[in-house]
């Protein structure tokens, strides 16, 4: 397991990482692994890259270990060895080949990856790609099975009438009991159970959020309001909605879709596993018990959501979208996200978004640009060096795994995508000088820079090209 050695000092650097902030231990017994292996070896450590409490997932939401490699990816790297624990700490990619690929751009760079807790020696030979590609699938897999067994007995626990999850919606509380029954105390937002085996029911919020909810129902379904209509006058009666916040379109809409106002206790409707993005559920899948006091009478909510649904299926035309868009910018000289979603004749602005190609395209299609604010974003930016815009470049690489003309747009720490090629001449020079390697046409073949080694965008723009 011994990495090639020789009678100079070489200099590494050790990534240390845990998946939750409750792992202290685990940190400390990384680091005195790596230590005894760096003193045998003759190696000193000169960095520390430390995830704690982080996934092994993603690339983005680890900083360390993006910083790491944009560190191995500087034109001089601090040092030729990273020296991990095991593989599974360099990641738990449930793609395999995501983990071997980071390895191998740190390779290409003259950096060797040394997992020191491993029993096997991390060289190239056929032996050692074989085990290591099968830890990095076991990794991967054991994410997956976790995450079952953890689903499983969240609709267990859900199916017994115990609440799962994020703090319930406005007019509800988390109620904290333990083994036998006795309640420990109500649960405010942010915290969370002291012991394992203590259980969370729901339970009604103070008496002025439960007449709060049910003048909404009486306001949408005998009053016949609309939903704007409603949040303004919860707002002209100075009532506070969810953590202190005004209410608007979405809040109200809420609570009129929450069937917890007829004592249903609803799991399951979504899923997001593993870092995906959030998916519906068939209704034959979802958990569905009485858990609370009705506050709403079950007619009074069905009238709701047959209105709702009529709202839903009967949207106003893009004509109309526009012409209450113009009639906004014409009362209040400019519009905004929050001043969309604040006005009670116009639609939320998420619906312009969707609807009308982004919210910002909307408001150009009645005559608003927000070219104002674009020009005092390049102002503030005239000041920056080159060389801070060629590093936060560098970093928007490192932290994405990839670097387009859209992520740059996108990114607070950079002008957009056009200054950068009025300030270098153009995009190709400033990725170029970045050390990013750009073809001269589509049709030709990435090499590594004679300077620098190639980096993964190198490699993942000639794959797109191709």
């Amino acid at each position: 397991m011994d990495c090639p050695s020789s009678g100079l000092t070489r200099k590494a650097a050790q990534y240390l990482r845990t998946s939750t902030n409750s792992q202290q231990n685990s940190m400390a017994a990384q680091a005195a692994i790596i230590a005894e292996f760096a003193a045998a070896n003759n190696i000193d450590i000169v960095r520390t890259y430390a995830d704690e409490g982080k996934s092994g997932l993603t690339l983005q939401e680890r900083p360390a270990f993006s910083e790491l490699l944009q560190d191995v990816w500087a034109p001089i790297p601090a040092f030729s060895i990273v020296l991990v624990s095991d593989v599974t700490r360099w990641g738990r990619f449930l793609d395999a080949d995501q983990g071997a690929a980071y390895e191998f751009f740190c390779r290409e760079a003259g950096v060797h990856v040394e997992y020191v807790n491993e029993a096997f020696e991390n060289d190239q030979t056929f032996t050692t790609a074989a085990v290591k590609h099968v830890k990095r699938v076991m990794a991967g897999e054991y994410c997956r099975e976790l995450s079952r067994k953890v689903s499983r007995a969240h609709v267990q626990q859900a199916k017994l009438g115990y609440f799962q999850g994020a703090p319930p919606r406005y007019g509800y509380r988390r109620l904290l009991i333990d083994t036998d029954f006795q309640v420990r105390g109500v649960m405010q937002a942010g915290e969370v159970k002291a012991h394992p085996s203590d259980k969370v029911l729901i339970t009604l919020g103070p008496e002025e959020e439960v007449k709060t909810i049910q003048l909404i129902f009486k306001l949408f379904v005998d009053r016949e309001m609309n939903l704007r209509e409603i949040a303004a006058v919860l707002n002209r009666k100075n009532i506070l909605s969810t953590n202190g916040h005004r209410w608007n379109f979405s809040i109200v809409k809420s609570v009129l879709k929450n069937e917890l106002v007829i004592g249903n206790y609803v799991y399951n409707k979504t899923t997001k596993k593993l870092k995906s993005p959030h998916m519906l559920n068939p209704e034959s899948e979802w958990v569905r018990v009485s858990a609370v006091t009705p506050i709403v009478r079950r007619s009074v909510f069905i009238k709701a959501s047959e209105k709702l649904k009529f709202l839903r299926h009967h949207t106003v035309s893009d004509g109309e979208l526009i012409a209450t868009l113009r009639k906004l910018l014409k009362a209040k000289k400019t519009l905004s996200w929050s001043l969309v979603d604040a006005c009670p004749y116009t639609q939320s602005a998420s619906t312009y978004h969707a609807r009308l190609g982004g919210f910002w395209a909307a408001c150009e299609l009645v005559g608003f640009s927000p070219i104002p604010v674009i020009k005092s974003k390049r102002a503030v930016f005239k000041s920056v060096t080159n060389e801070k815009l060629l590093r936060r470049m560098r970093k928007l690489f490192a932290t994405h795994g990839k670097i387009t003309a859209s992520l740059i747009n996108n990114e607070p720490t950079l002008p957009g995508y056009k200054h950068i090629a009025a300030r270098f001449g153009s995009l190709a020079t400033a990725y170029a000088l970045a050390g990013f390697e750009v073809p001269a046409a589509s049709h030709v073949r990435l090499a590594p820079s004679p300077t620098r080694p190639a980096t993964p965008w190198s490699y993942a723009e000639q794959l797109r090209q191709a």
